[in-house]
């Protein structure tokens, strides 16, 4: 049977065949005959030449291999990006036998103009076959179609899947619960617009629960895998336990909060779970505090001679309370925590530097309390050419966080240039408005300061990590620690003052005689075993004998 074809040299602009497969809605919108899906058309067919080889590929007549596998090619990209959502209404597109493509080579698929449809029956199927006058076809073979259209019952076991009870409803709930869970929001968020409305358009048939579900669910949840994990922990043979108290200053009520931590060995990593926040109604002695601990214990069947070790603070009450109730040897005071001590030590022992401190803090509160002043810092910066980073703001000390004062210390270093001209152009009402600005030999104080802070904060933020084992690091930290300090150039007599009395507060509370980490039994057999250090960092050898 022969193709007609249309002459290349007709004046008037010919009807593409693709037309032939939608039907014209308005002046932007046409429906496919095939899947009646409605697409967009603004009078070209790209739109609609790429709508058929996505989803009606094998309605195409192919010319030549070339053109095959660029329409197969595109087929299986786009169909994964724009069809996946509708895999179970449409057809289901079959890969064609490679016996059925056309043998000729060597001529690239084009769009022509010029094409004509020629409608032909084969096995109740049509298709559309272009040519042009200036190259007829020489080969053309129908590839065929197998149209699996979904089952009434398939059809309503995708409806009853989202509904309450269904498979999909409870892969959603359960989703919803553990969103909730991990990023710690609230349970009113599932009664917000914008989620609803997301879930409106990513699961049209689910119907969102409300509040009063969504804390059932959440307490049905905490109760099977607080039972699991009741089970693993009676289990366990070694354990490590971190406690802490607080108090929360609006209510003025006291909390402790316990946290365990053991190694899975399935997975072969380091977890810690927090097993929960108790209040403190009584007073805080170690005998109070020490029943609490028993009382979380047996909540969670765990057994006290599982726990090799338990990490506190340094205050006399919980430690007298851990040592009553796992013994004198399982207690180990926090390592940062008796660092940040240190500091804060050699800094109270030093007024001079203490003056220089209260002189940033007042700069600093003042460009925080001051909108004029925060607005020109900030200009400032923008205009600057040379500042390619963000804008930076200045950093306040808080007295209850680690390194705040080297945080602070650091960014008004960073800062100091814009600070100043701010601090020059503001006008003054009053002589006490505008805070003094620190002078040559100030700044110089602060830069060795922030020269000393430096390797503690490193090491402070080193000994703070959970998903990883620190106890045996900190025989090693503490010897590396001492070294690099003393190694220090500080040109400032305030700053040298402040640097001795820093490693003073490290010798006594580290490397004493009396307090030495080398002697606490479990620090040193940690770091033998550990193969990165063993005994590579020992200052005496006494100690790596009786480890």
């Amino acid at each position: 049977m022969s193709v007609p074809t249309v002459s290349s040299c007709s004046r008037k602009r010919k009807r593409s065949s693709v037309h032939d497969f939608f039907i014209t809605l308005n002046e932007i919108s046409v429906r496919c005959t095939l899947c009646q899906k409605v697409y967009k058309n603004h009078g070209n067919t790209t739109n609609l030449v790429n709508h058929l080889e996505r989803i009606h590929p094998t309605h195409i007549n192919s010319k030549s291999d070339s053109a095959q596998k660029k329409i197969s090619t595109r087929t299986s990209v786009d169909s994964v990006n724009s069809v996946e959502s509708e895999a179970e209404d449409d057809p289901i597109l079959i890969e064609p036998d490679p016996a059925l493509l056309p043998s000729t080579s060597g001529t690239q698929f084009k769009r022509s103009r010029s094409c004509t449809p020629t409608h032909k029956s084969e096995a109740g199927m049509s298709g559309i076959v272009r040519s042009t006058s200036e190259e007829p076809s020489t080969s053309s073979t129908l590839i065929q179609k197998q149209v699996k259209q979904p089952s009434i019952d398939k059809a309503f076991h995708k409806i009853k899947a989202y509904t309450d009870g269904g498979s999909t409803a409870c892969k959603i709930m359960n989703a919803i619960v553990y969103m909730i869970a991990v990023d710690r929001q609230p349970f009113s968020m599932v009664e917000d617009k914008g989620f609803r409305n997301l879930l409106s358009i990513m699961a049209p048939l689910y119907t969102v629960p409300c509040r009063k579900t969504i804390t059932k669910r959440t307490d049905e949840k905490y109760e099977l895998l607080s039972s699991i994990i009741k089970t693993m922990l009676s289990k366990a043979e070694h354990l490590c336990l971190t406690t802490d108290i607080w108090t929360e200053p609006f209510n003025t009520r006291s909390y402790i909060g316990i946290t365990v931590h053991y190694i899975n060995f399935e997975a072969m990593r380091l977890e810690c779970i927090s097993l929960g926040i108790k209040e403190l109604e009584k007073s805080h002695n170690a005998e109070y505090i020490s029943i609490i601990i028993s009382e979380v214990l047996n909540e969670w069947h765990i057994n006290a001679d599982a726990v090799v070790a338990v990490i506190t603070d340094n205050a006399s009450n919980i430690a007298k309370a851990m040592r009553d109730t796992f013994g004198h040897r399982k207690h180990l005071g926090c390592f940062a925590h008796t660092l940040n001590l240190a500091v804060q030590d050699a800094i109270a022992a030093t007024p001079e530097f203490q003056t220089v401190v209260k002189k940033v803090k007042s700069i600093v509160t003042y460009f925080k309390r001051s909108v004029k002043a925060a607005d020109a810092l900030k200009e400032l910066q923008t205009s600057d050419l040379e500042n390619g980073g963000p804008v930076l703001k200045l950093k306040q000390e808080c007295e209850t966080r680690w390194n705040s004062l080297f945080y602070m210390i650091e960014r008004y270093i960073q800062l100091v240039n814009q600070v100043n001209a701010v601090l020059i152009t503001l006008p003054r009402k009053k002589q006490e408005d505008v805070p003094e600005m620190t002078t040559r030999a100030e700044l110089q104080i602060l830069k060795d300061a922030c020269a000393i802070l430096c390797p503690i904060e490193c090491v402070t933020t080193e000994m703070s990590g959970e998903s990883y084992v620190t106890c045996s690091k900190i025989i090693p930290i503490v010897n590396c620690l001492v070294k690099t300090l003393e190694k220090l150039n500080i040109e400032h007599d305030i700053s040298d003052y402040l640097h001795k009395n820093i490693l003073r507060e490290l010798r006594k509370r580290f490397v004493n005689e009396d307090l030495n980490v080398e002697k606490n039994v479990m620090l040193a057999i940690s770091t033998l075993l550990d193969p990165r250090f063993k005994k590579l960092h020992f200052r005496s050898p006494l100690a790596v004998s009786t480890a």
